[in-house]
């Protein structure tokens, strides 16, 4: 069912084709696609330091341990405010938005405010991940426990997100029919 009352309320499909330039869709792929390589670079630089740390059988793993919990109630709390909140911007408000043109304009405009937040909650939860994958590479640690390297889950649930979600002309188009209903 639509989120607004139907079809008085619908600006017309071909006022949002019109406005779904190719730069609107290209300047969401870029930040879509920054969002992923700052998480990926950080990724790498783990990476390097595992490679060049010296396993420690000695260390302590409590911090990791603690710093791993956080992580996975942090991560889902962010996913759970990033639907909620992915939602609540989608459905806006149009009350002070007349002509077809700043409606289109204005749906546009929270569909990347939308993604954006959403984004950002899932891109936190990587790093805090990769911090932590981070730490047990520079003290040695995750050589000789792997299992720190769960952490990076949430780098990969964010790279599944953007590859899911990736802006394009038919999926902006989708979220307007999900909104405002077809008719």
């Amino acid at each position: 069912m639509a989120l607004n009352d139907g079809p008085l309320h619908r600006p017309p499909l071909t006022e949002l084709e019109r406005s779904l330039t190719h730069e609107y869709l290209f300047a969401s792929q870029v930040i879509h696609l920054a969002m992923l390589m700052g998480a990926l670079a950080f990724l790498t630089v783990t990476i390097v330091l595992y490679a060049g740390a010296i396993p420690d059988v000695y260390g302590d793993v409590s911090l990791l341990d603690t710093l791993s919990s956080i992580h996975a109630i942090y991560a889902f709390g962010a996913y759970s405010l990033a639907m909620l909140l992915y939602k609540r911007q989608i459905a806006g408000s149009e009350t002070d938005v007349n002509p077809d043109a700043d409606r289109v304009s204005a749906f546009l405009s929270r569909v990347r405010t939308a993604q954006i937040v959403r984004l950002a909650l899932y891109e936190g939860a990587a790093f805090m991940g990769l911090v932590v994958c981070m730490l047990a590479a520079m003290n040695g640690t995750l050589h000789v426990h792997p299992i720190y390297w769960w952490n990076v889950a949430s780098t990969a649930i964010l790279a599944g997100l953007i590859v899911l979600t990736f802006p394009t002309r038919t999926k902006i188009i989708q979220i307007f029919h999900d909104l405002y209903g077809s008719y």
